[in-house]
């Protein structure tokens, strides 16, 4: 009799180790393991892989074997987003807000381009980017403080 319970006890605690998942469980590390590579247009399939471990219960939320990946691949997204955001901002920045006037002695300041260069530049610094990183940050905040370019553009006189 001894036995039998020593067997019995012994196989309920097989059962209860066995890992028995919810659905919702296993479709959460489905989704996690779809993520796949990540890059900066990654967003969707990350948001849906957290979006559904939030809805888990705490129980649930244990049987969940992939959500390192799914914390690692958050870090990859902000990391990608970022790189991305510092490379667009350079190439946005190569756009000069000064054009030469009519007979190429003075300079008008395109206030609109100015006003996206600072609103790009702090949406860069909101990421946590560096002037060092992005030297052109360093640039776009100058021109936006002074309203005018950070280097003196008085026109030359030619006259002797």
């Amino acid at each position: 009799m001894k036995k039998r319970i020593a067997v019995f006890l012994a196989a309920l605690m097989l059962l209860s180790l066995c890992g028995c998942k919810s659905k919702a469980a296993k479709e959460t590390d489905e989704l996690i393991l779809k993520i796949g590579e990540v890059t900066a247009s990654s967003t969707d399939e990350v948001e849906r892989a957290q979006s559904a471990y939030d809805a888990l219960s705490d129980k649930e939320k244990t049987q969940v074997e992939n959500y390192a990946l799914l914390e690692q691949a958050q870090k990859d997204l902000a990391e990608a987003k970022r790189a991305r955001a510092i490379s667009e901002f350079e190439k946005f920045a190569k756009n000069t807000p000064y054009k030469a006037k009519e007979g190429g002695s003075l300079f008008e300041v395109d206030t609109e381009l100015i006003e996206k260069y600072a609103a790009r530049a702090s949406e860069l610094r909101e990421m946590g980017v560096t002037d060092e990183e992005c030297p052109a940050l360093l640039y776009a905040t100058h021109t936006r403080a002074l309203g005018q370019p950070s280097f003196c553009l008085a026109p030359i006189s030619h006259k002797r």
